[in-house]
């Protein structure tokens, strides 16, 4: 088998780090082997500044390929603060034998901030992975412990291991950064997509106006606030402009919704210790813009579905429309004990059949309490779809917003 260029690496690697829980076999560990330490190299618990590079096999350490962008011919990526980040590589292949071949045909070389790492000192380990059928995952263990802010760079080199040629010489820029705070809104606004934080100080989020708005005297304007997945978590907002909705507002000039999205702060595991916050935060935004108080929607993707669940059915008379996609509450197959004070709300669920993170059966059961209380559910499974593959669909679909338009909150 071919090498795979390693933007497929990161890619693949990425997904696999975020969505994959711990798989139910594990092929033998290549633990790192003692070398012989070599000048200029980095290894296990060196120290480059106050960060200490190290490996780990923890599922919970966040990728550095969750929070980068291409700009030109490299990646820039800008990192909330943690106390791990991984930085290693990884790849994957149909059998054992071809992973082997894989391995052996490469060399590679991974320099972080202009240093050189003994990259056979941190070791590999190896997965089974469930691929449509059995696949293996190899990766090696590179984590940062304490990434200092700042802006850093790393440079991936590979080579053929017999000939020299070289496959690839690649160079990301990361910026680990602090909480940052954005200007808090005004009655003077601008159309687009905005960065701002609420009055409080505990919420950052996006909001954008239509090239329309103030342009109408009196007009009131329907709202959509939009609940972030699990890898949206940060401080700058940068990563929430890679999701469906807040993606295509960066674009889009006319579209026909004040969209508020809010982000959680990267040591917040769910939505539901800030339903207070945002429910202020809507208060704030309906004092200051001229926003229809009946006509005021919640959604949100995967965690953010959860988000929308829950926070639904703690407000269940506070929005005139509610659409989860690719959700569940609390856990999966969970239920609120309120259910039933949804009944009147008009809710669109939406989910993939082919969802290997959250299962549609978490979204099924919610559908199927509702409808024993006669409540206003739409379903919409996806066949073929996987987990972000609902919401690409459902965010494309122009009839969920002309049915958003049509539920008003009585």
């Amino acid at each position: 088998m071919k090498y795979i260029p390693i933007i497929v690496y990161c890619i693949l690697f990425s997904v696999l780090l975020v969505n994959c829980r711990p798989p139910a076999s594990v092929l033998p560990t290549a633990t790192p082997t003692p070398v012989r330490r070599i000048k200029g190299m980095i290894e296990p618990g060196d120290k480059i500044g106050d960060m200490v590079v190290t490996f780990g096999l923890n599922y919970n350490v966040k990728s550095i390929w969750d929070y980068c962008d291409p700009v030109g011919n490299h990646l820039e990526c800008e990192v909330p603060p943690m106390s791990k980040l991984f930085i290693g590589q990884g790849s994957w292949s149909r059998t054992t034998q071809d992973m082997e071949e894989e391995w052996k045909s490469s060399k590679c070389e991974l320099i972080l901030d202009g240093q050189p790492l003994d990259l056979p000192a941190f070791g590999t380990h190896d997965y089974i992975v469930d691929m449509d059928g059995s696949a293996y995952f190899r990766m090696v263990n590179v984590v940062l412990e304490q990434p200092t802010l700042g802006t850093h760079t790393l440079r991936w080199v590979v080579h053929q291991a017999e000939t020299n040629e070289l496959w690839a010489d690649l160079t990301w820029t990361f910026s680990v950064i602090g909480k940052t705070t954005f200007p808090t809104i005004t009655s003077v606004v601008s159309p687009g997509q905005q960065a701002h934080t609420s009055q409080a100080g505990d919420v950052n989020f996006l909001l954008y106006l239509p090239d329309e708005y103030g342009k109408v005297p009196q007009k009131v304007w329907p709202l959509i606030m939009y609940l972030h997945g699990s890898g949206e978590r940060g401080y700058g907002l940068k990563a929430l402009k890679k999701q469906p909705l807040p993606e295509t507002l960066e674009q889009q000039t006319d579209f026909p919704f004040i969209v508020v999205s809010p982000q959680l702060a990267p040591e917040q595991s769910s939505w539901a210790n800030m339903i207070d916050p945002l429910n202020t935060l809507l208060d704030e935004i309906q004092g200051v813009l001229p926003v229809d108080p009946h006509r005021i929607y919640l959604t949100g993707i995967s965690l953010g579905g959860a988000g929308t669940w829950g926070f639904g059915s703690r407000f269940p008379r506070r929005f005139a429309a509610l659409v989860p996609i690719a959700g569940f509450y609390d856990h999966f197959g969970g239920i609120p004990d309120n259910i039933c004070d949804l009944k009147d709300v008009p809710i669109w669920v939406f989910h993939g059949d082919k969802d290997g993170d959250v299962p549609a059966s978490s979204s099924k059961v919610l559908v199927d309490a509702l409808k024993a209380c006669g409540g206003n559910v739409r379903f919409t499974l996806y066949p073929d779809a996987n987990h972000e593959g609902a919401w690409r669909k459902a965010y494309a679909d122009p009839e969920l917003y002309t049915w958003l338009s049509a539920q008003t909150l009585r």
